[in-house]
């Protein structure tokens, strides 16, 4: 479905089944040229069919990426690189002189990289919550995090 909402009122002005050039065209004809002309942002996820037809229908109109996928996109580079972190984490505990296959006995020494993996290990909410609604040991986490890897 292709919705159209006008954000300063965040009102519903159109809706129609698909997904395509030919529905967005749709709305543009219903529009006409010049009120397809007075518009001045349209904010939509990067699909080339939308960019093409604001391009042709709309050649005023500033193009923006709109919030949730700004969000979404965020997210998940985020989450890529926080995987990275924490896999390389782990294979440098893996690699580390003496380790033993299995789990660790109880009175074995921590080794540095099984206590970053470790420390890392359920980050992903602390990285992406609100600051103001972060539990305190998820609050604690994130101030570990911005100390020891700039990357996250």
């Amino acid at each position: 479905m292709t919705v159209v909402v006008d954000h300063d009122t965040r009102r519903l002005i159109w809706a129609a089944p698909g997904r395509d050039k030919a529905t967005l065209n749709m709305f543009s004809d219903e529009l006409g040229p010049a009120r397809c002309a007075a518009i001045t942002h349209v904010s939509a996820d990067a699909a080339d069919w939308i960019a093409d037809v604001v391009a042709a229908r709309c050649p005023a109109a500033v193009k923006c990426a709109d919030p949730f996928h700004v969000v979404k996109w965020a997210t998940e580079a985020l989450d890529e690189v926080r995987r990275g972190v924490w896999n390389t984490a782990r294979a440098t505990a893996r690699s580390e002189p003496g380790r033993q296959r299995g789990r660790p006995r109880a009175d074995a020494p921590a080794r540095p990289g099984s206590e970053r993996a470790r420390a890392l290990k359920n980050s992903r909410y602390a990285l992406w919550k609100n600051p103001q609604n972060l539990t305190v040991r998820q609050g604690a986490k994130l101030e570990w995090i911005a100390k020891t890897d700039p990357r996250l």
